[in-house]
């Protein structure tokens, strides 16, 4: 690539190395210098234009182990105004972090500040679903601007799925979800026919199926029948049997 032009630029932040257990070394930004020596021009880019002068500072701090015997540290030049002071709270988990967040969150409300002026940024998606859970329980308004939200995660989803067909076996949607999470190779042509055969006969996917199952073993117009997808909706059925046994026992 460089062997006529020795033309190359690299871009990186050699504070950090989110993908080493990918391979990536910041290591390789002093070896390309090394590499290129006179005719390697580094550029530094220092201004922050994201955050206010108090977290750059607070930043800076925590990171500064890493550069004590670095003759290349960089120092951040905060592009905003000092803004307001950085709080460090402790805490001994990740619940006790959540409800200390929303507390705070509460009091700033009752003090005037809308709930749409408050953020919560989090590192995890883990944390985001602890908060959003705890902020439905204590019914704080939020939104997800970017990501996706508990409640439209495929995992919940499917649970939701479970449930519904526990108290209404004849919800096809439900069933359309389930019958195939995880995988037990029902193939679309089967769920085709079984749609088709319960539409004609005006009747729920899964009193469709059961008939499959615990009948005869064949319907009319039912094409696609193999032993094993009929194993699988025998499996959907138990699953669905459990969820109503469980919802039954809660009540």
């Amino acid at each position: 690539m460089t062997a006529s032009s020795r033309r190359l630029t690299v871009v990186g932040d050699d504070a950090q190395s989110i993908y080493a257990f990918r391979g990536a070394n910041v290591g390789n930004f002093g070896l390309f210098t090394n590499h290129y020596g006179r005719d390697a021009v580094v550029v530094e880019l220092q201004q922050n234009y994201r955050s206010s002068g108090n977290i750059v500072v607070v930043a800076s701090h925590l990171i500064k182990p890493n550069y004590d015997n670095d003759p290349t540290r960089k120092n951040m030049i905060a592009m905003k105004d000092a803004g307001h002071p950085v709080r460090l709270l402790m805490t001994e988990d990740a619940s006790g972090e959540v409800n200390t967040v929303l507390q705070a969150i509460q009091q700033l409300n009752q003090q005037g500040v809308a709930f749409s002026d408050i953020a919560v940024l989090t590192r995890t998606r883990v944390i985001a679903a602890e908060f959003e859970l705890e902020m439905k329980r204590k019914q704080i308004p939020y939104a997800f601007p970017s990501g996706t939200g508990l409640k439209d995660r495929h995992e919940v989803h499917t649970l939701l799925a479970y449930m519904t067909l526990a108290l209404d076996d004849s919800h096809d949607e439900a069933f359309v979800i389930a019958c195939n999470v995880p995988q037990r190779n029902i193939t679309k042509p089967a769920v085709t026919s079984l749609t088709r055969y319960a539409s004609t006969h005006r009747i729920s996917l899964m009193t469709c199926a059961r008939s499959l199952v615990f009948g005869s073993g064949a319907l009319d117009g039912w094409n696609s029948g193999s032993a094993r997808e009929l194993a699988a909706l025998r499996y959907v059925d138990s699953i669905s049997m459990s969820c109503s046994l469980i919802c039954q026992v809660h009540n």
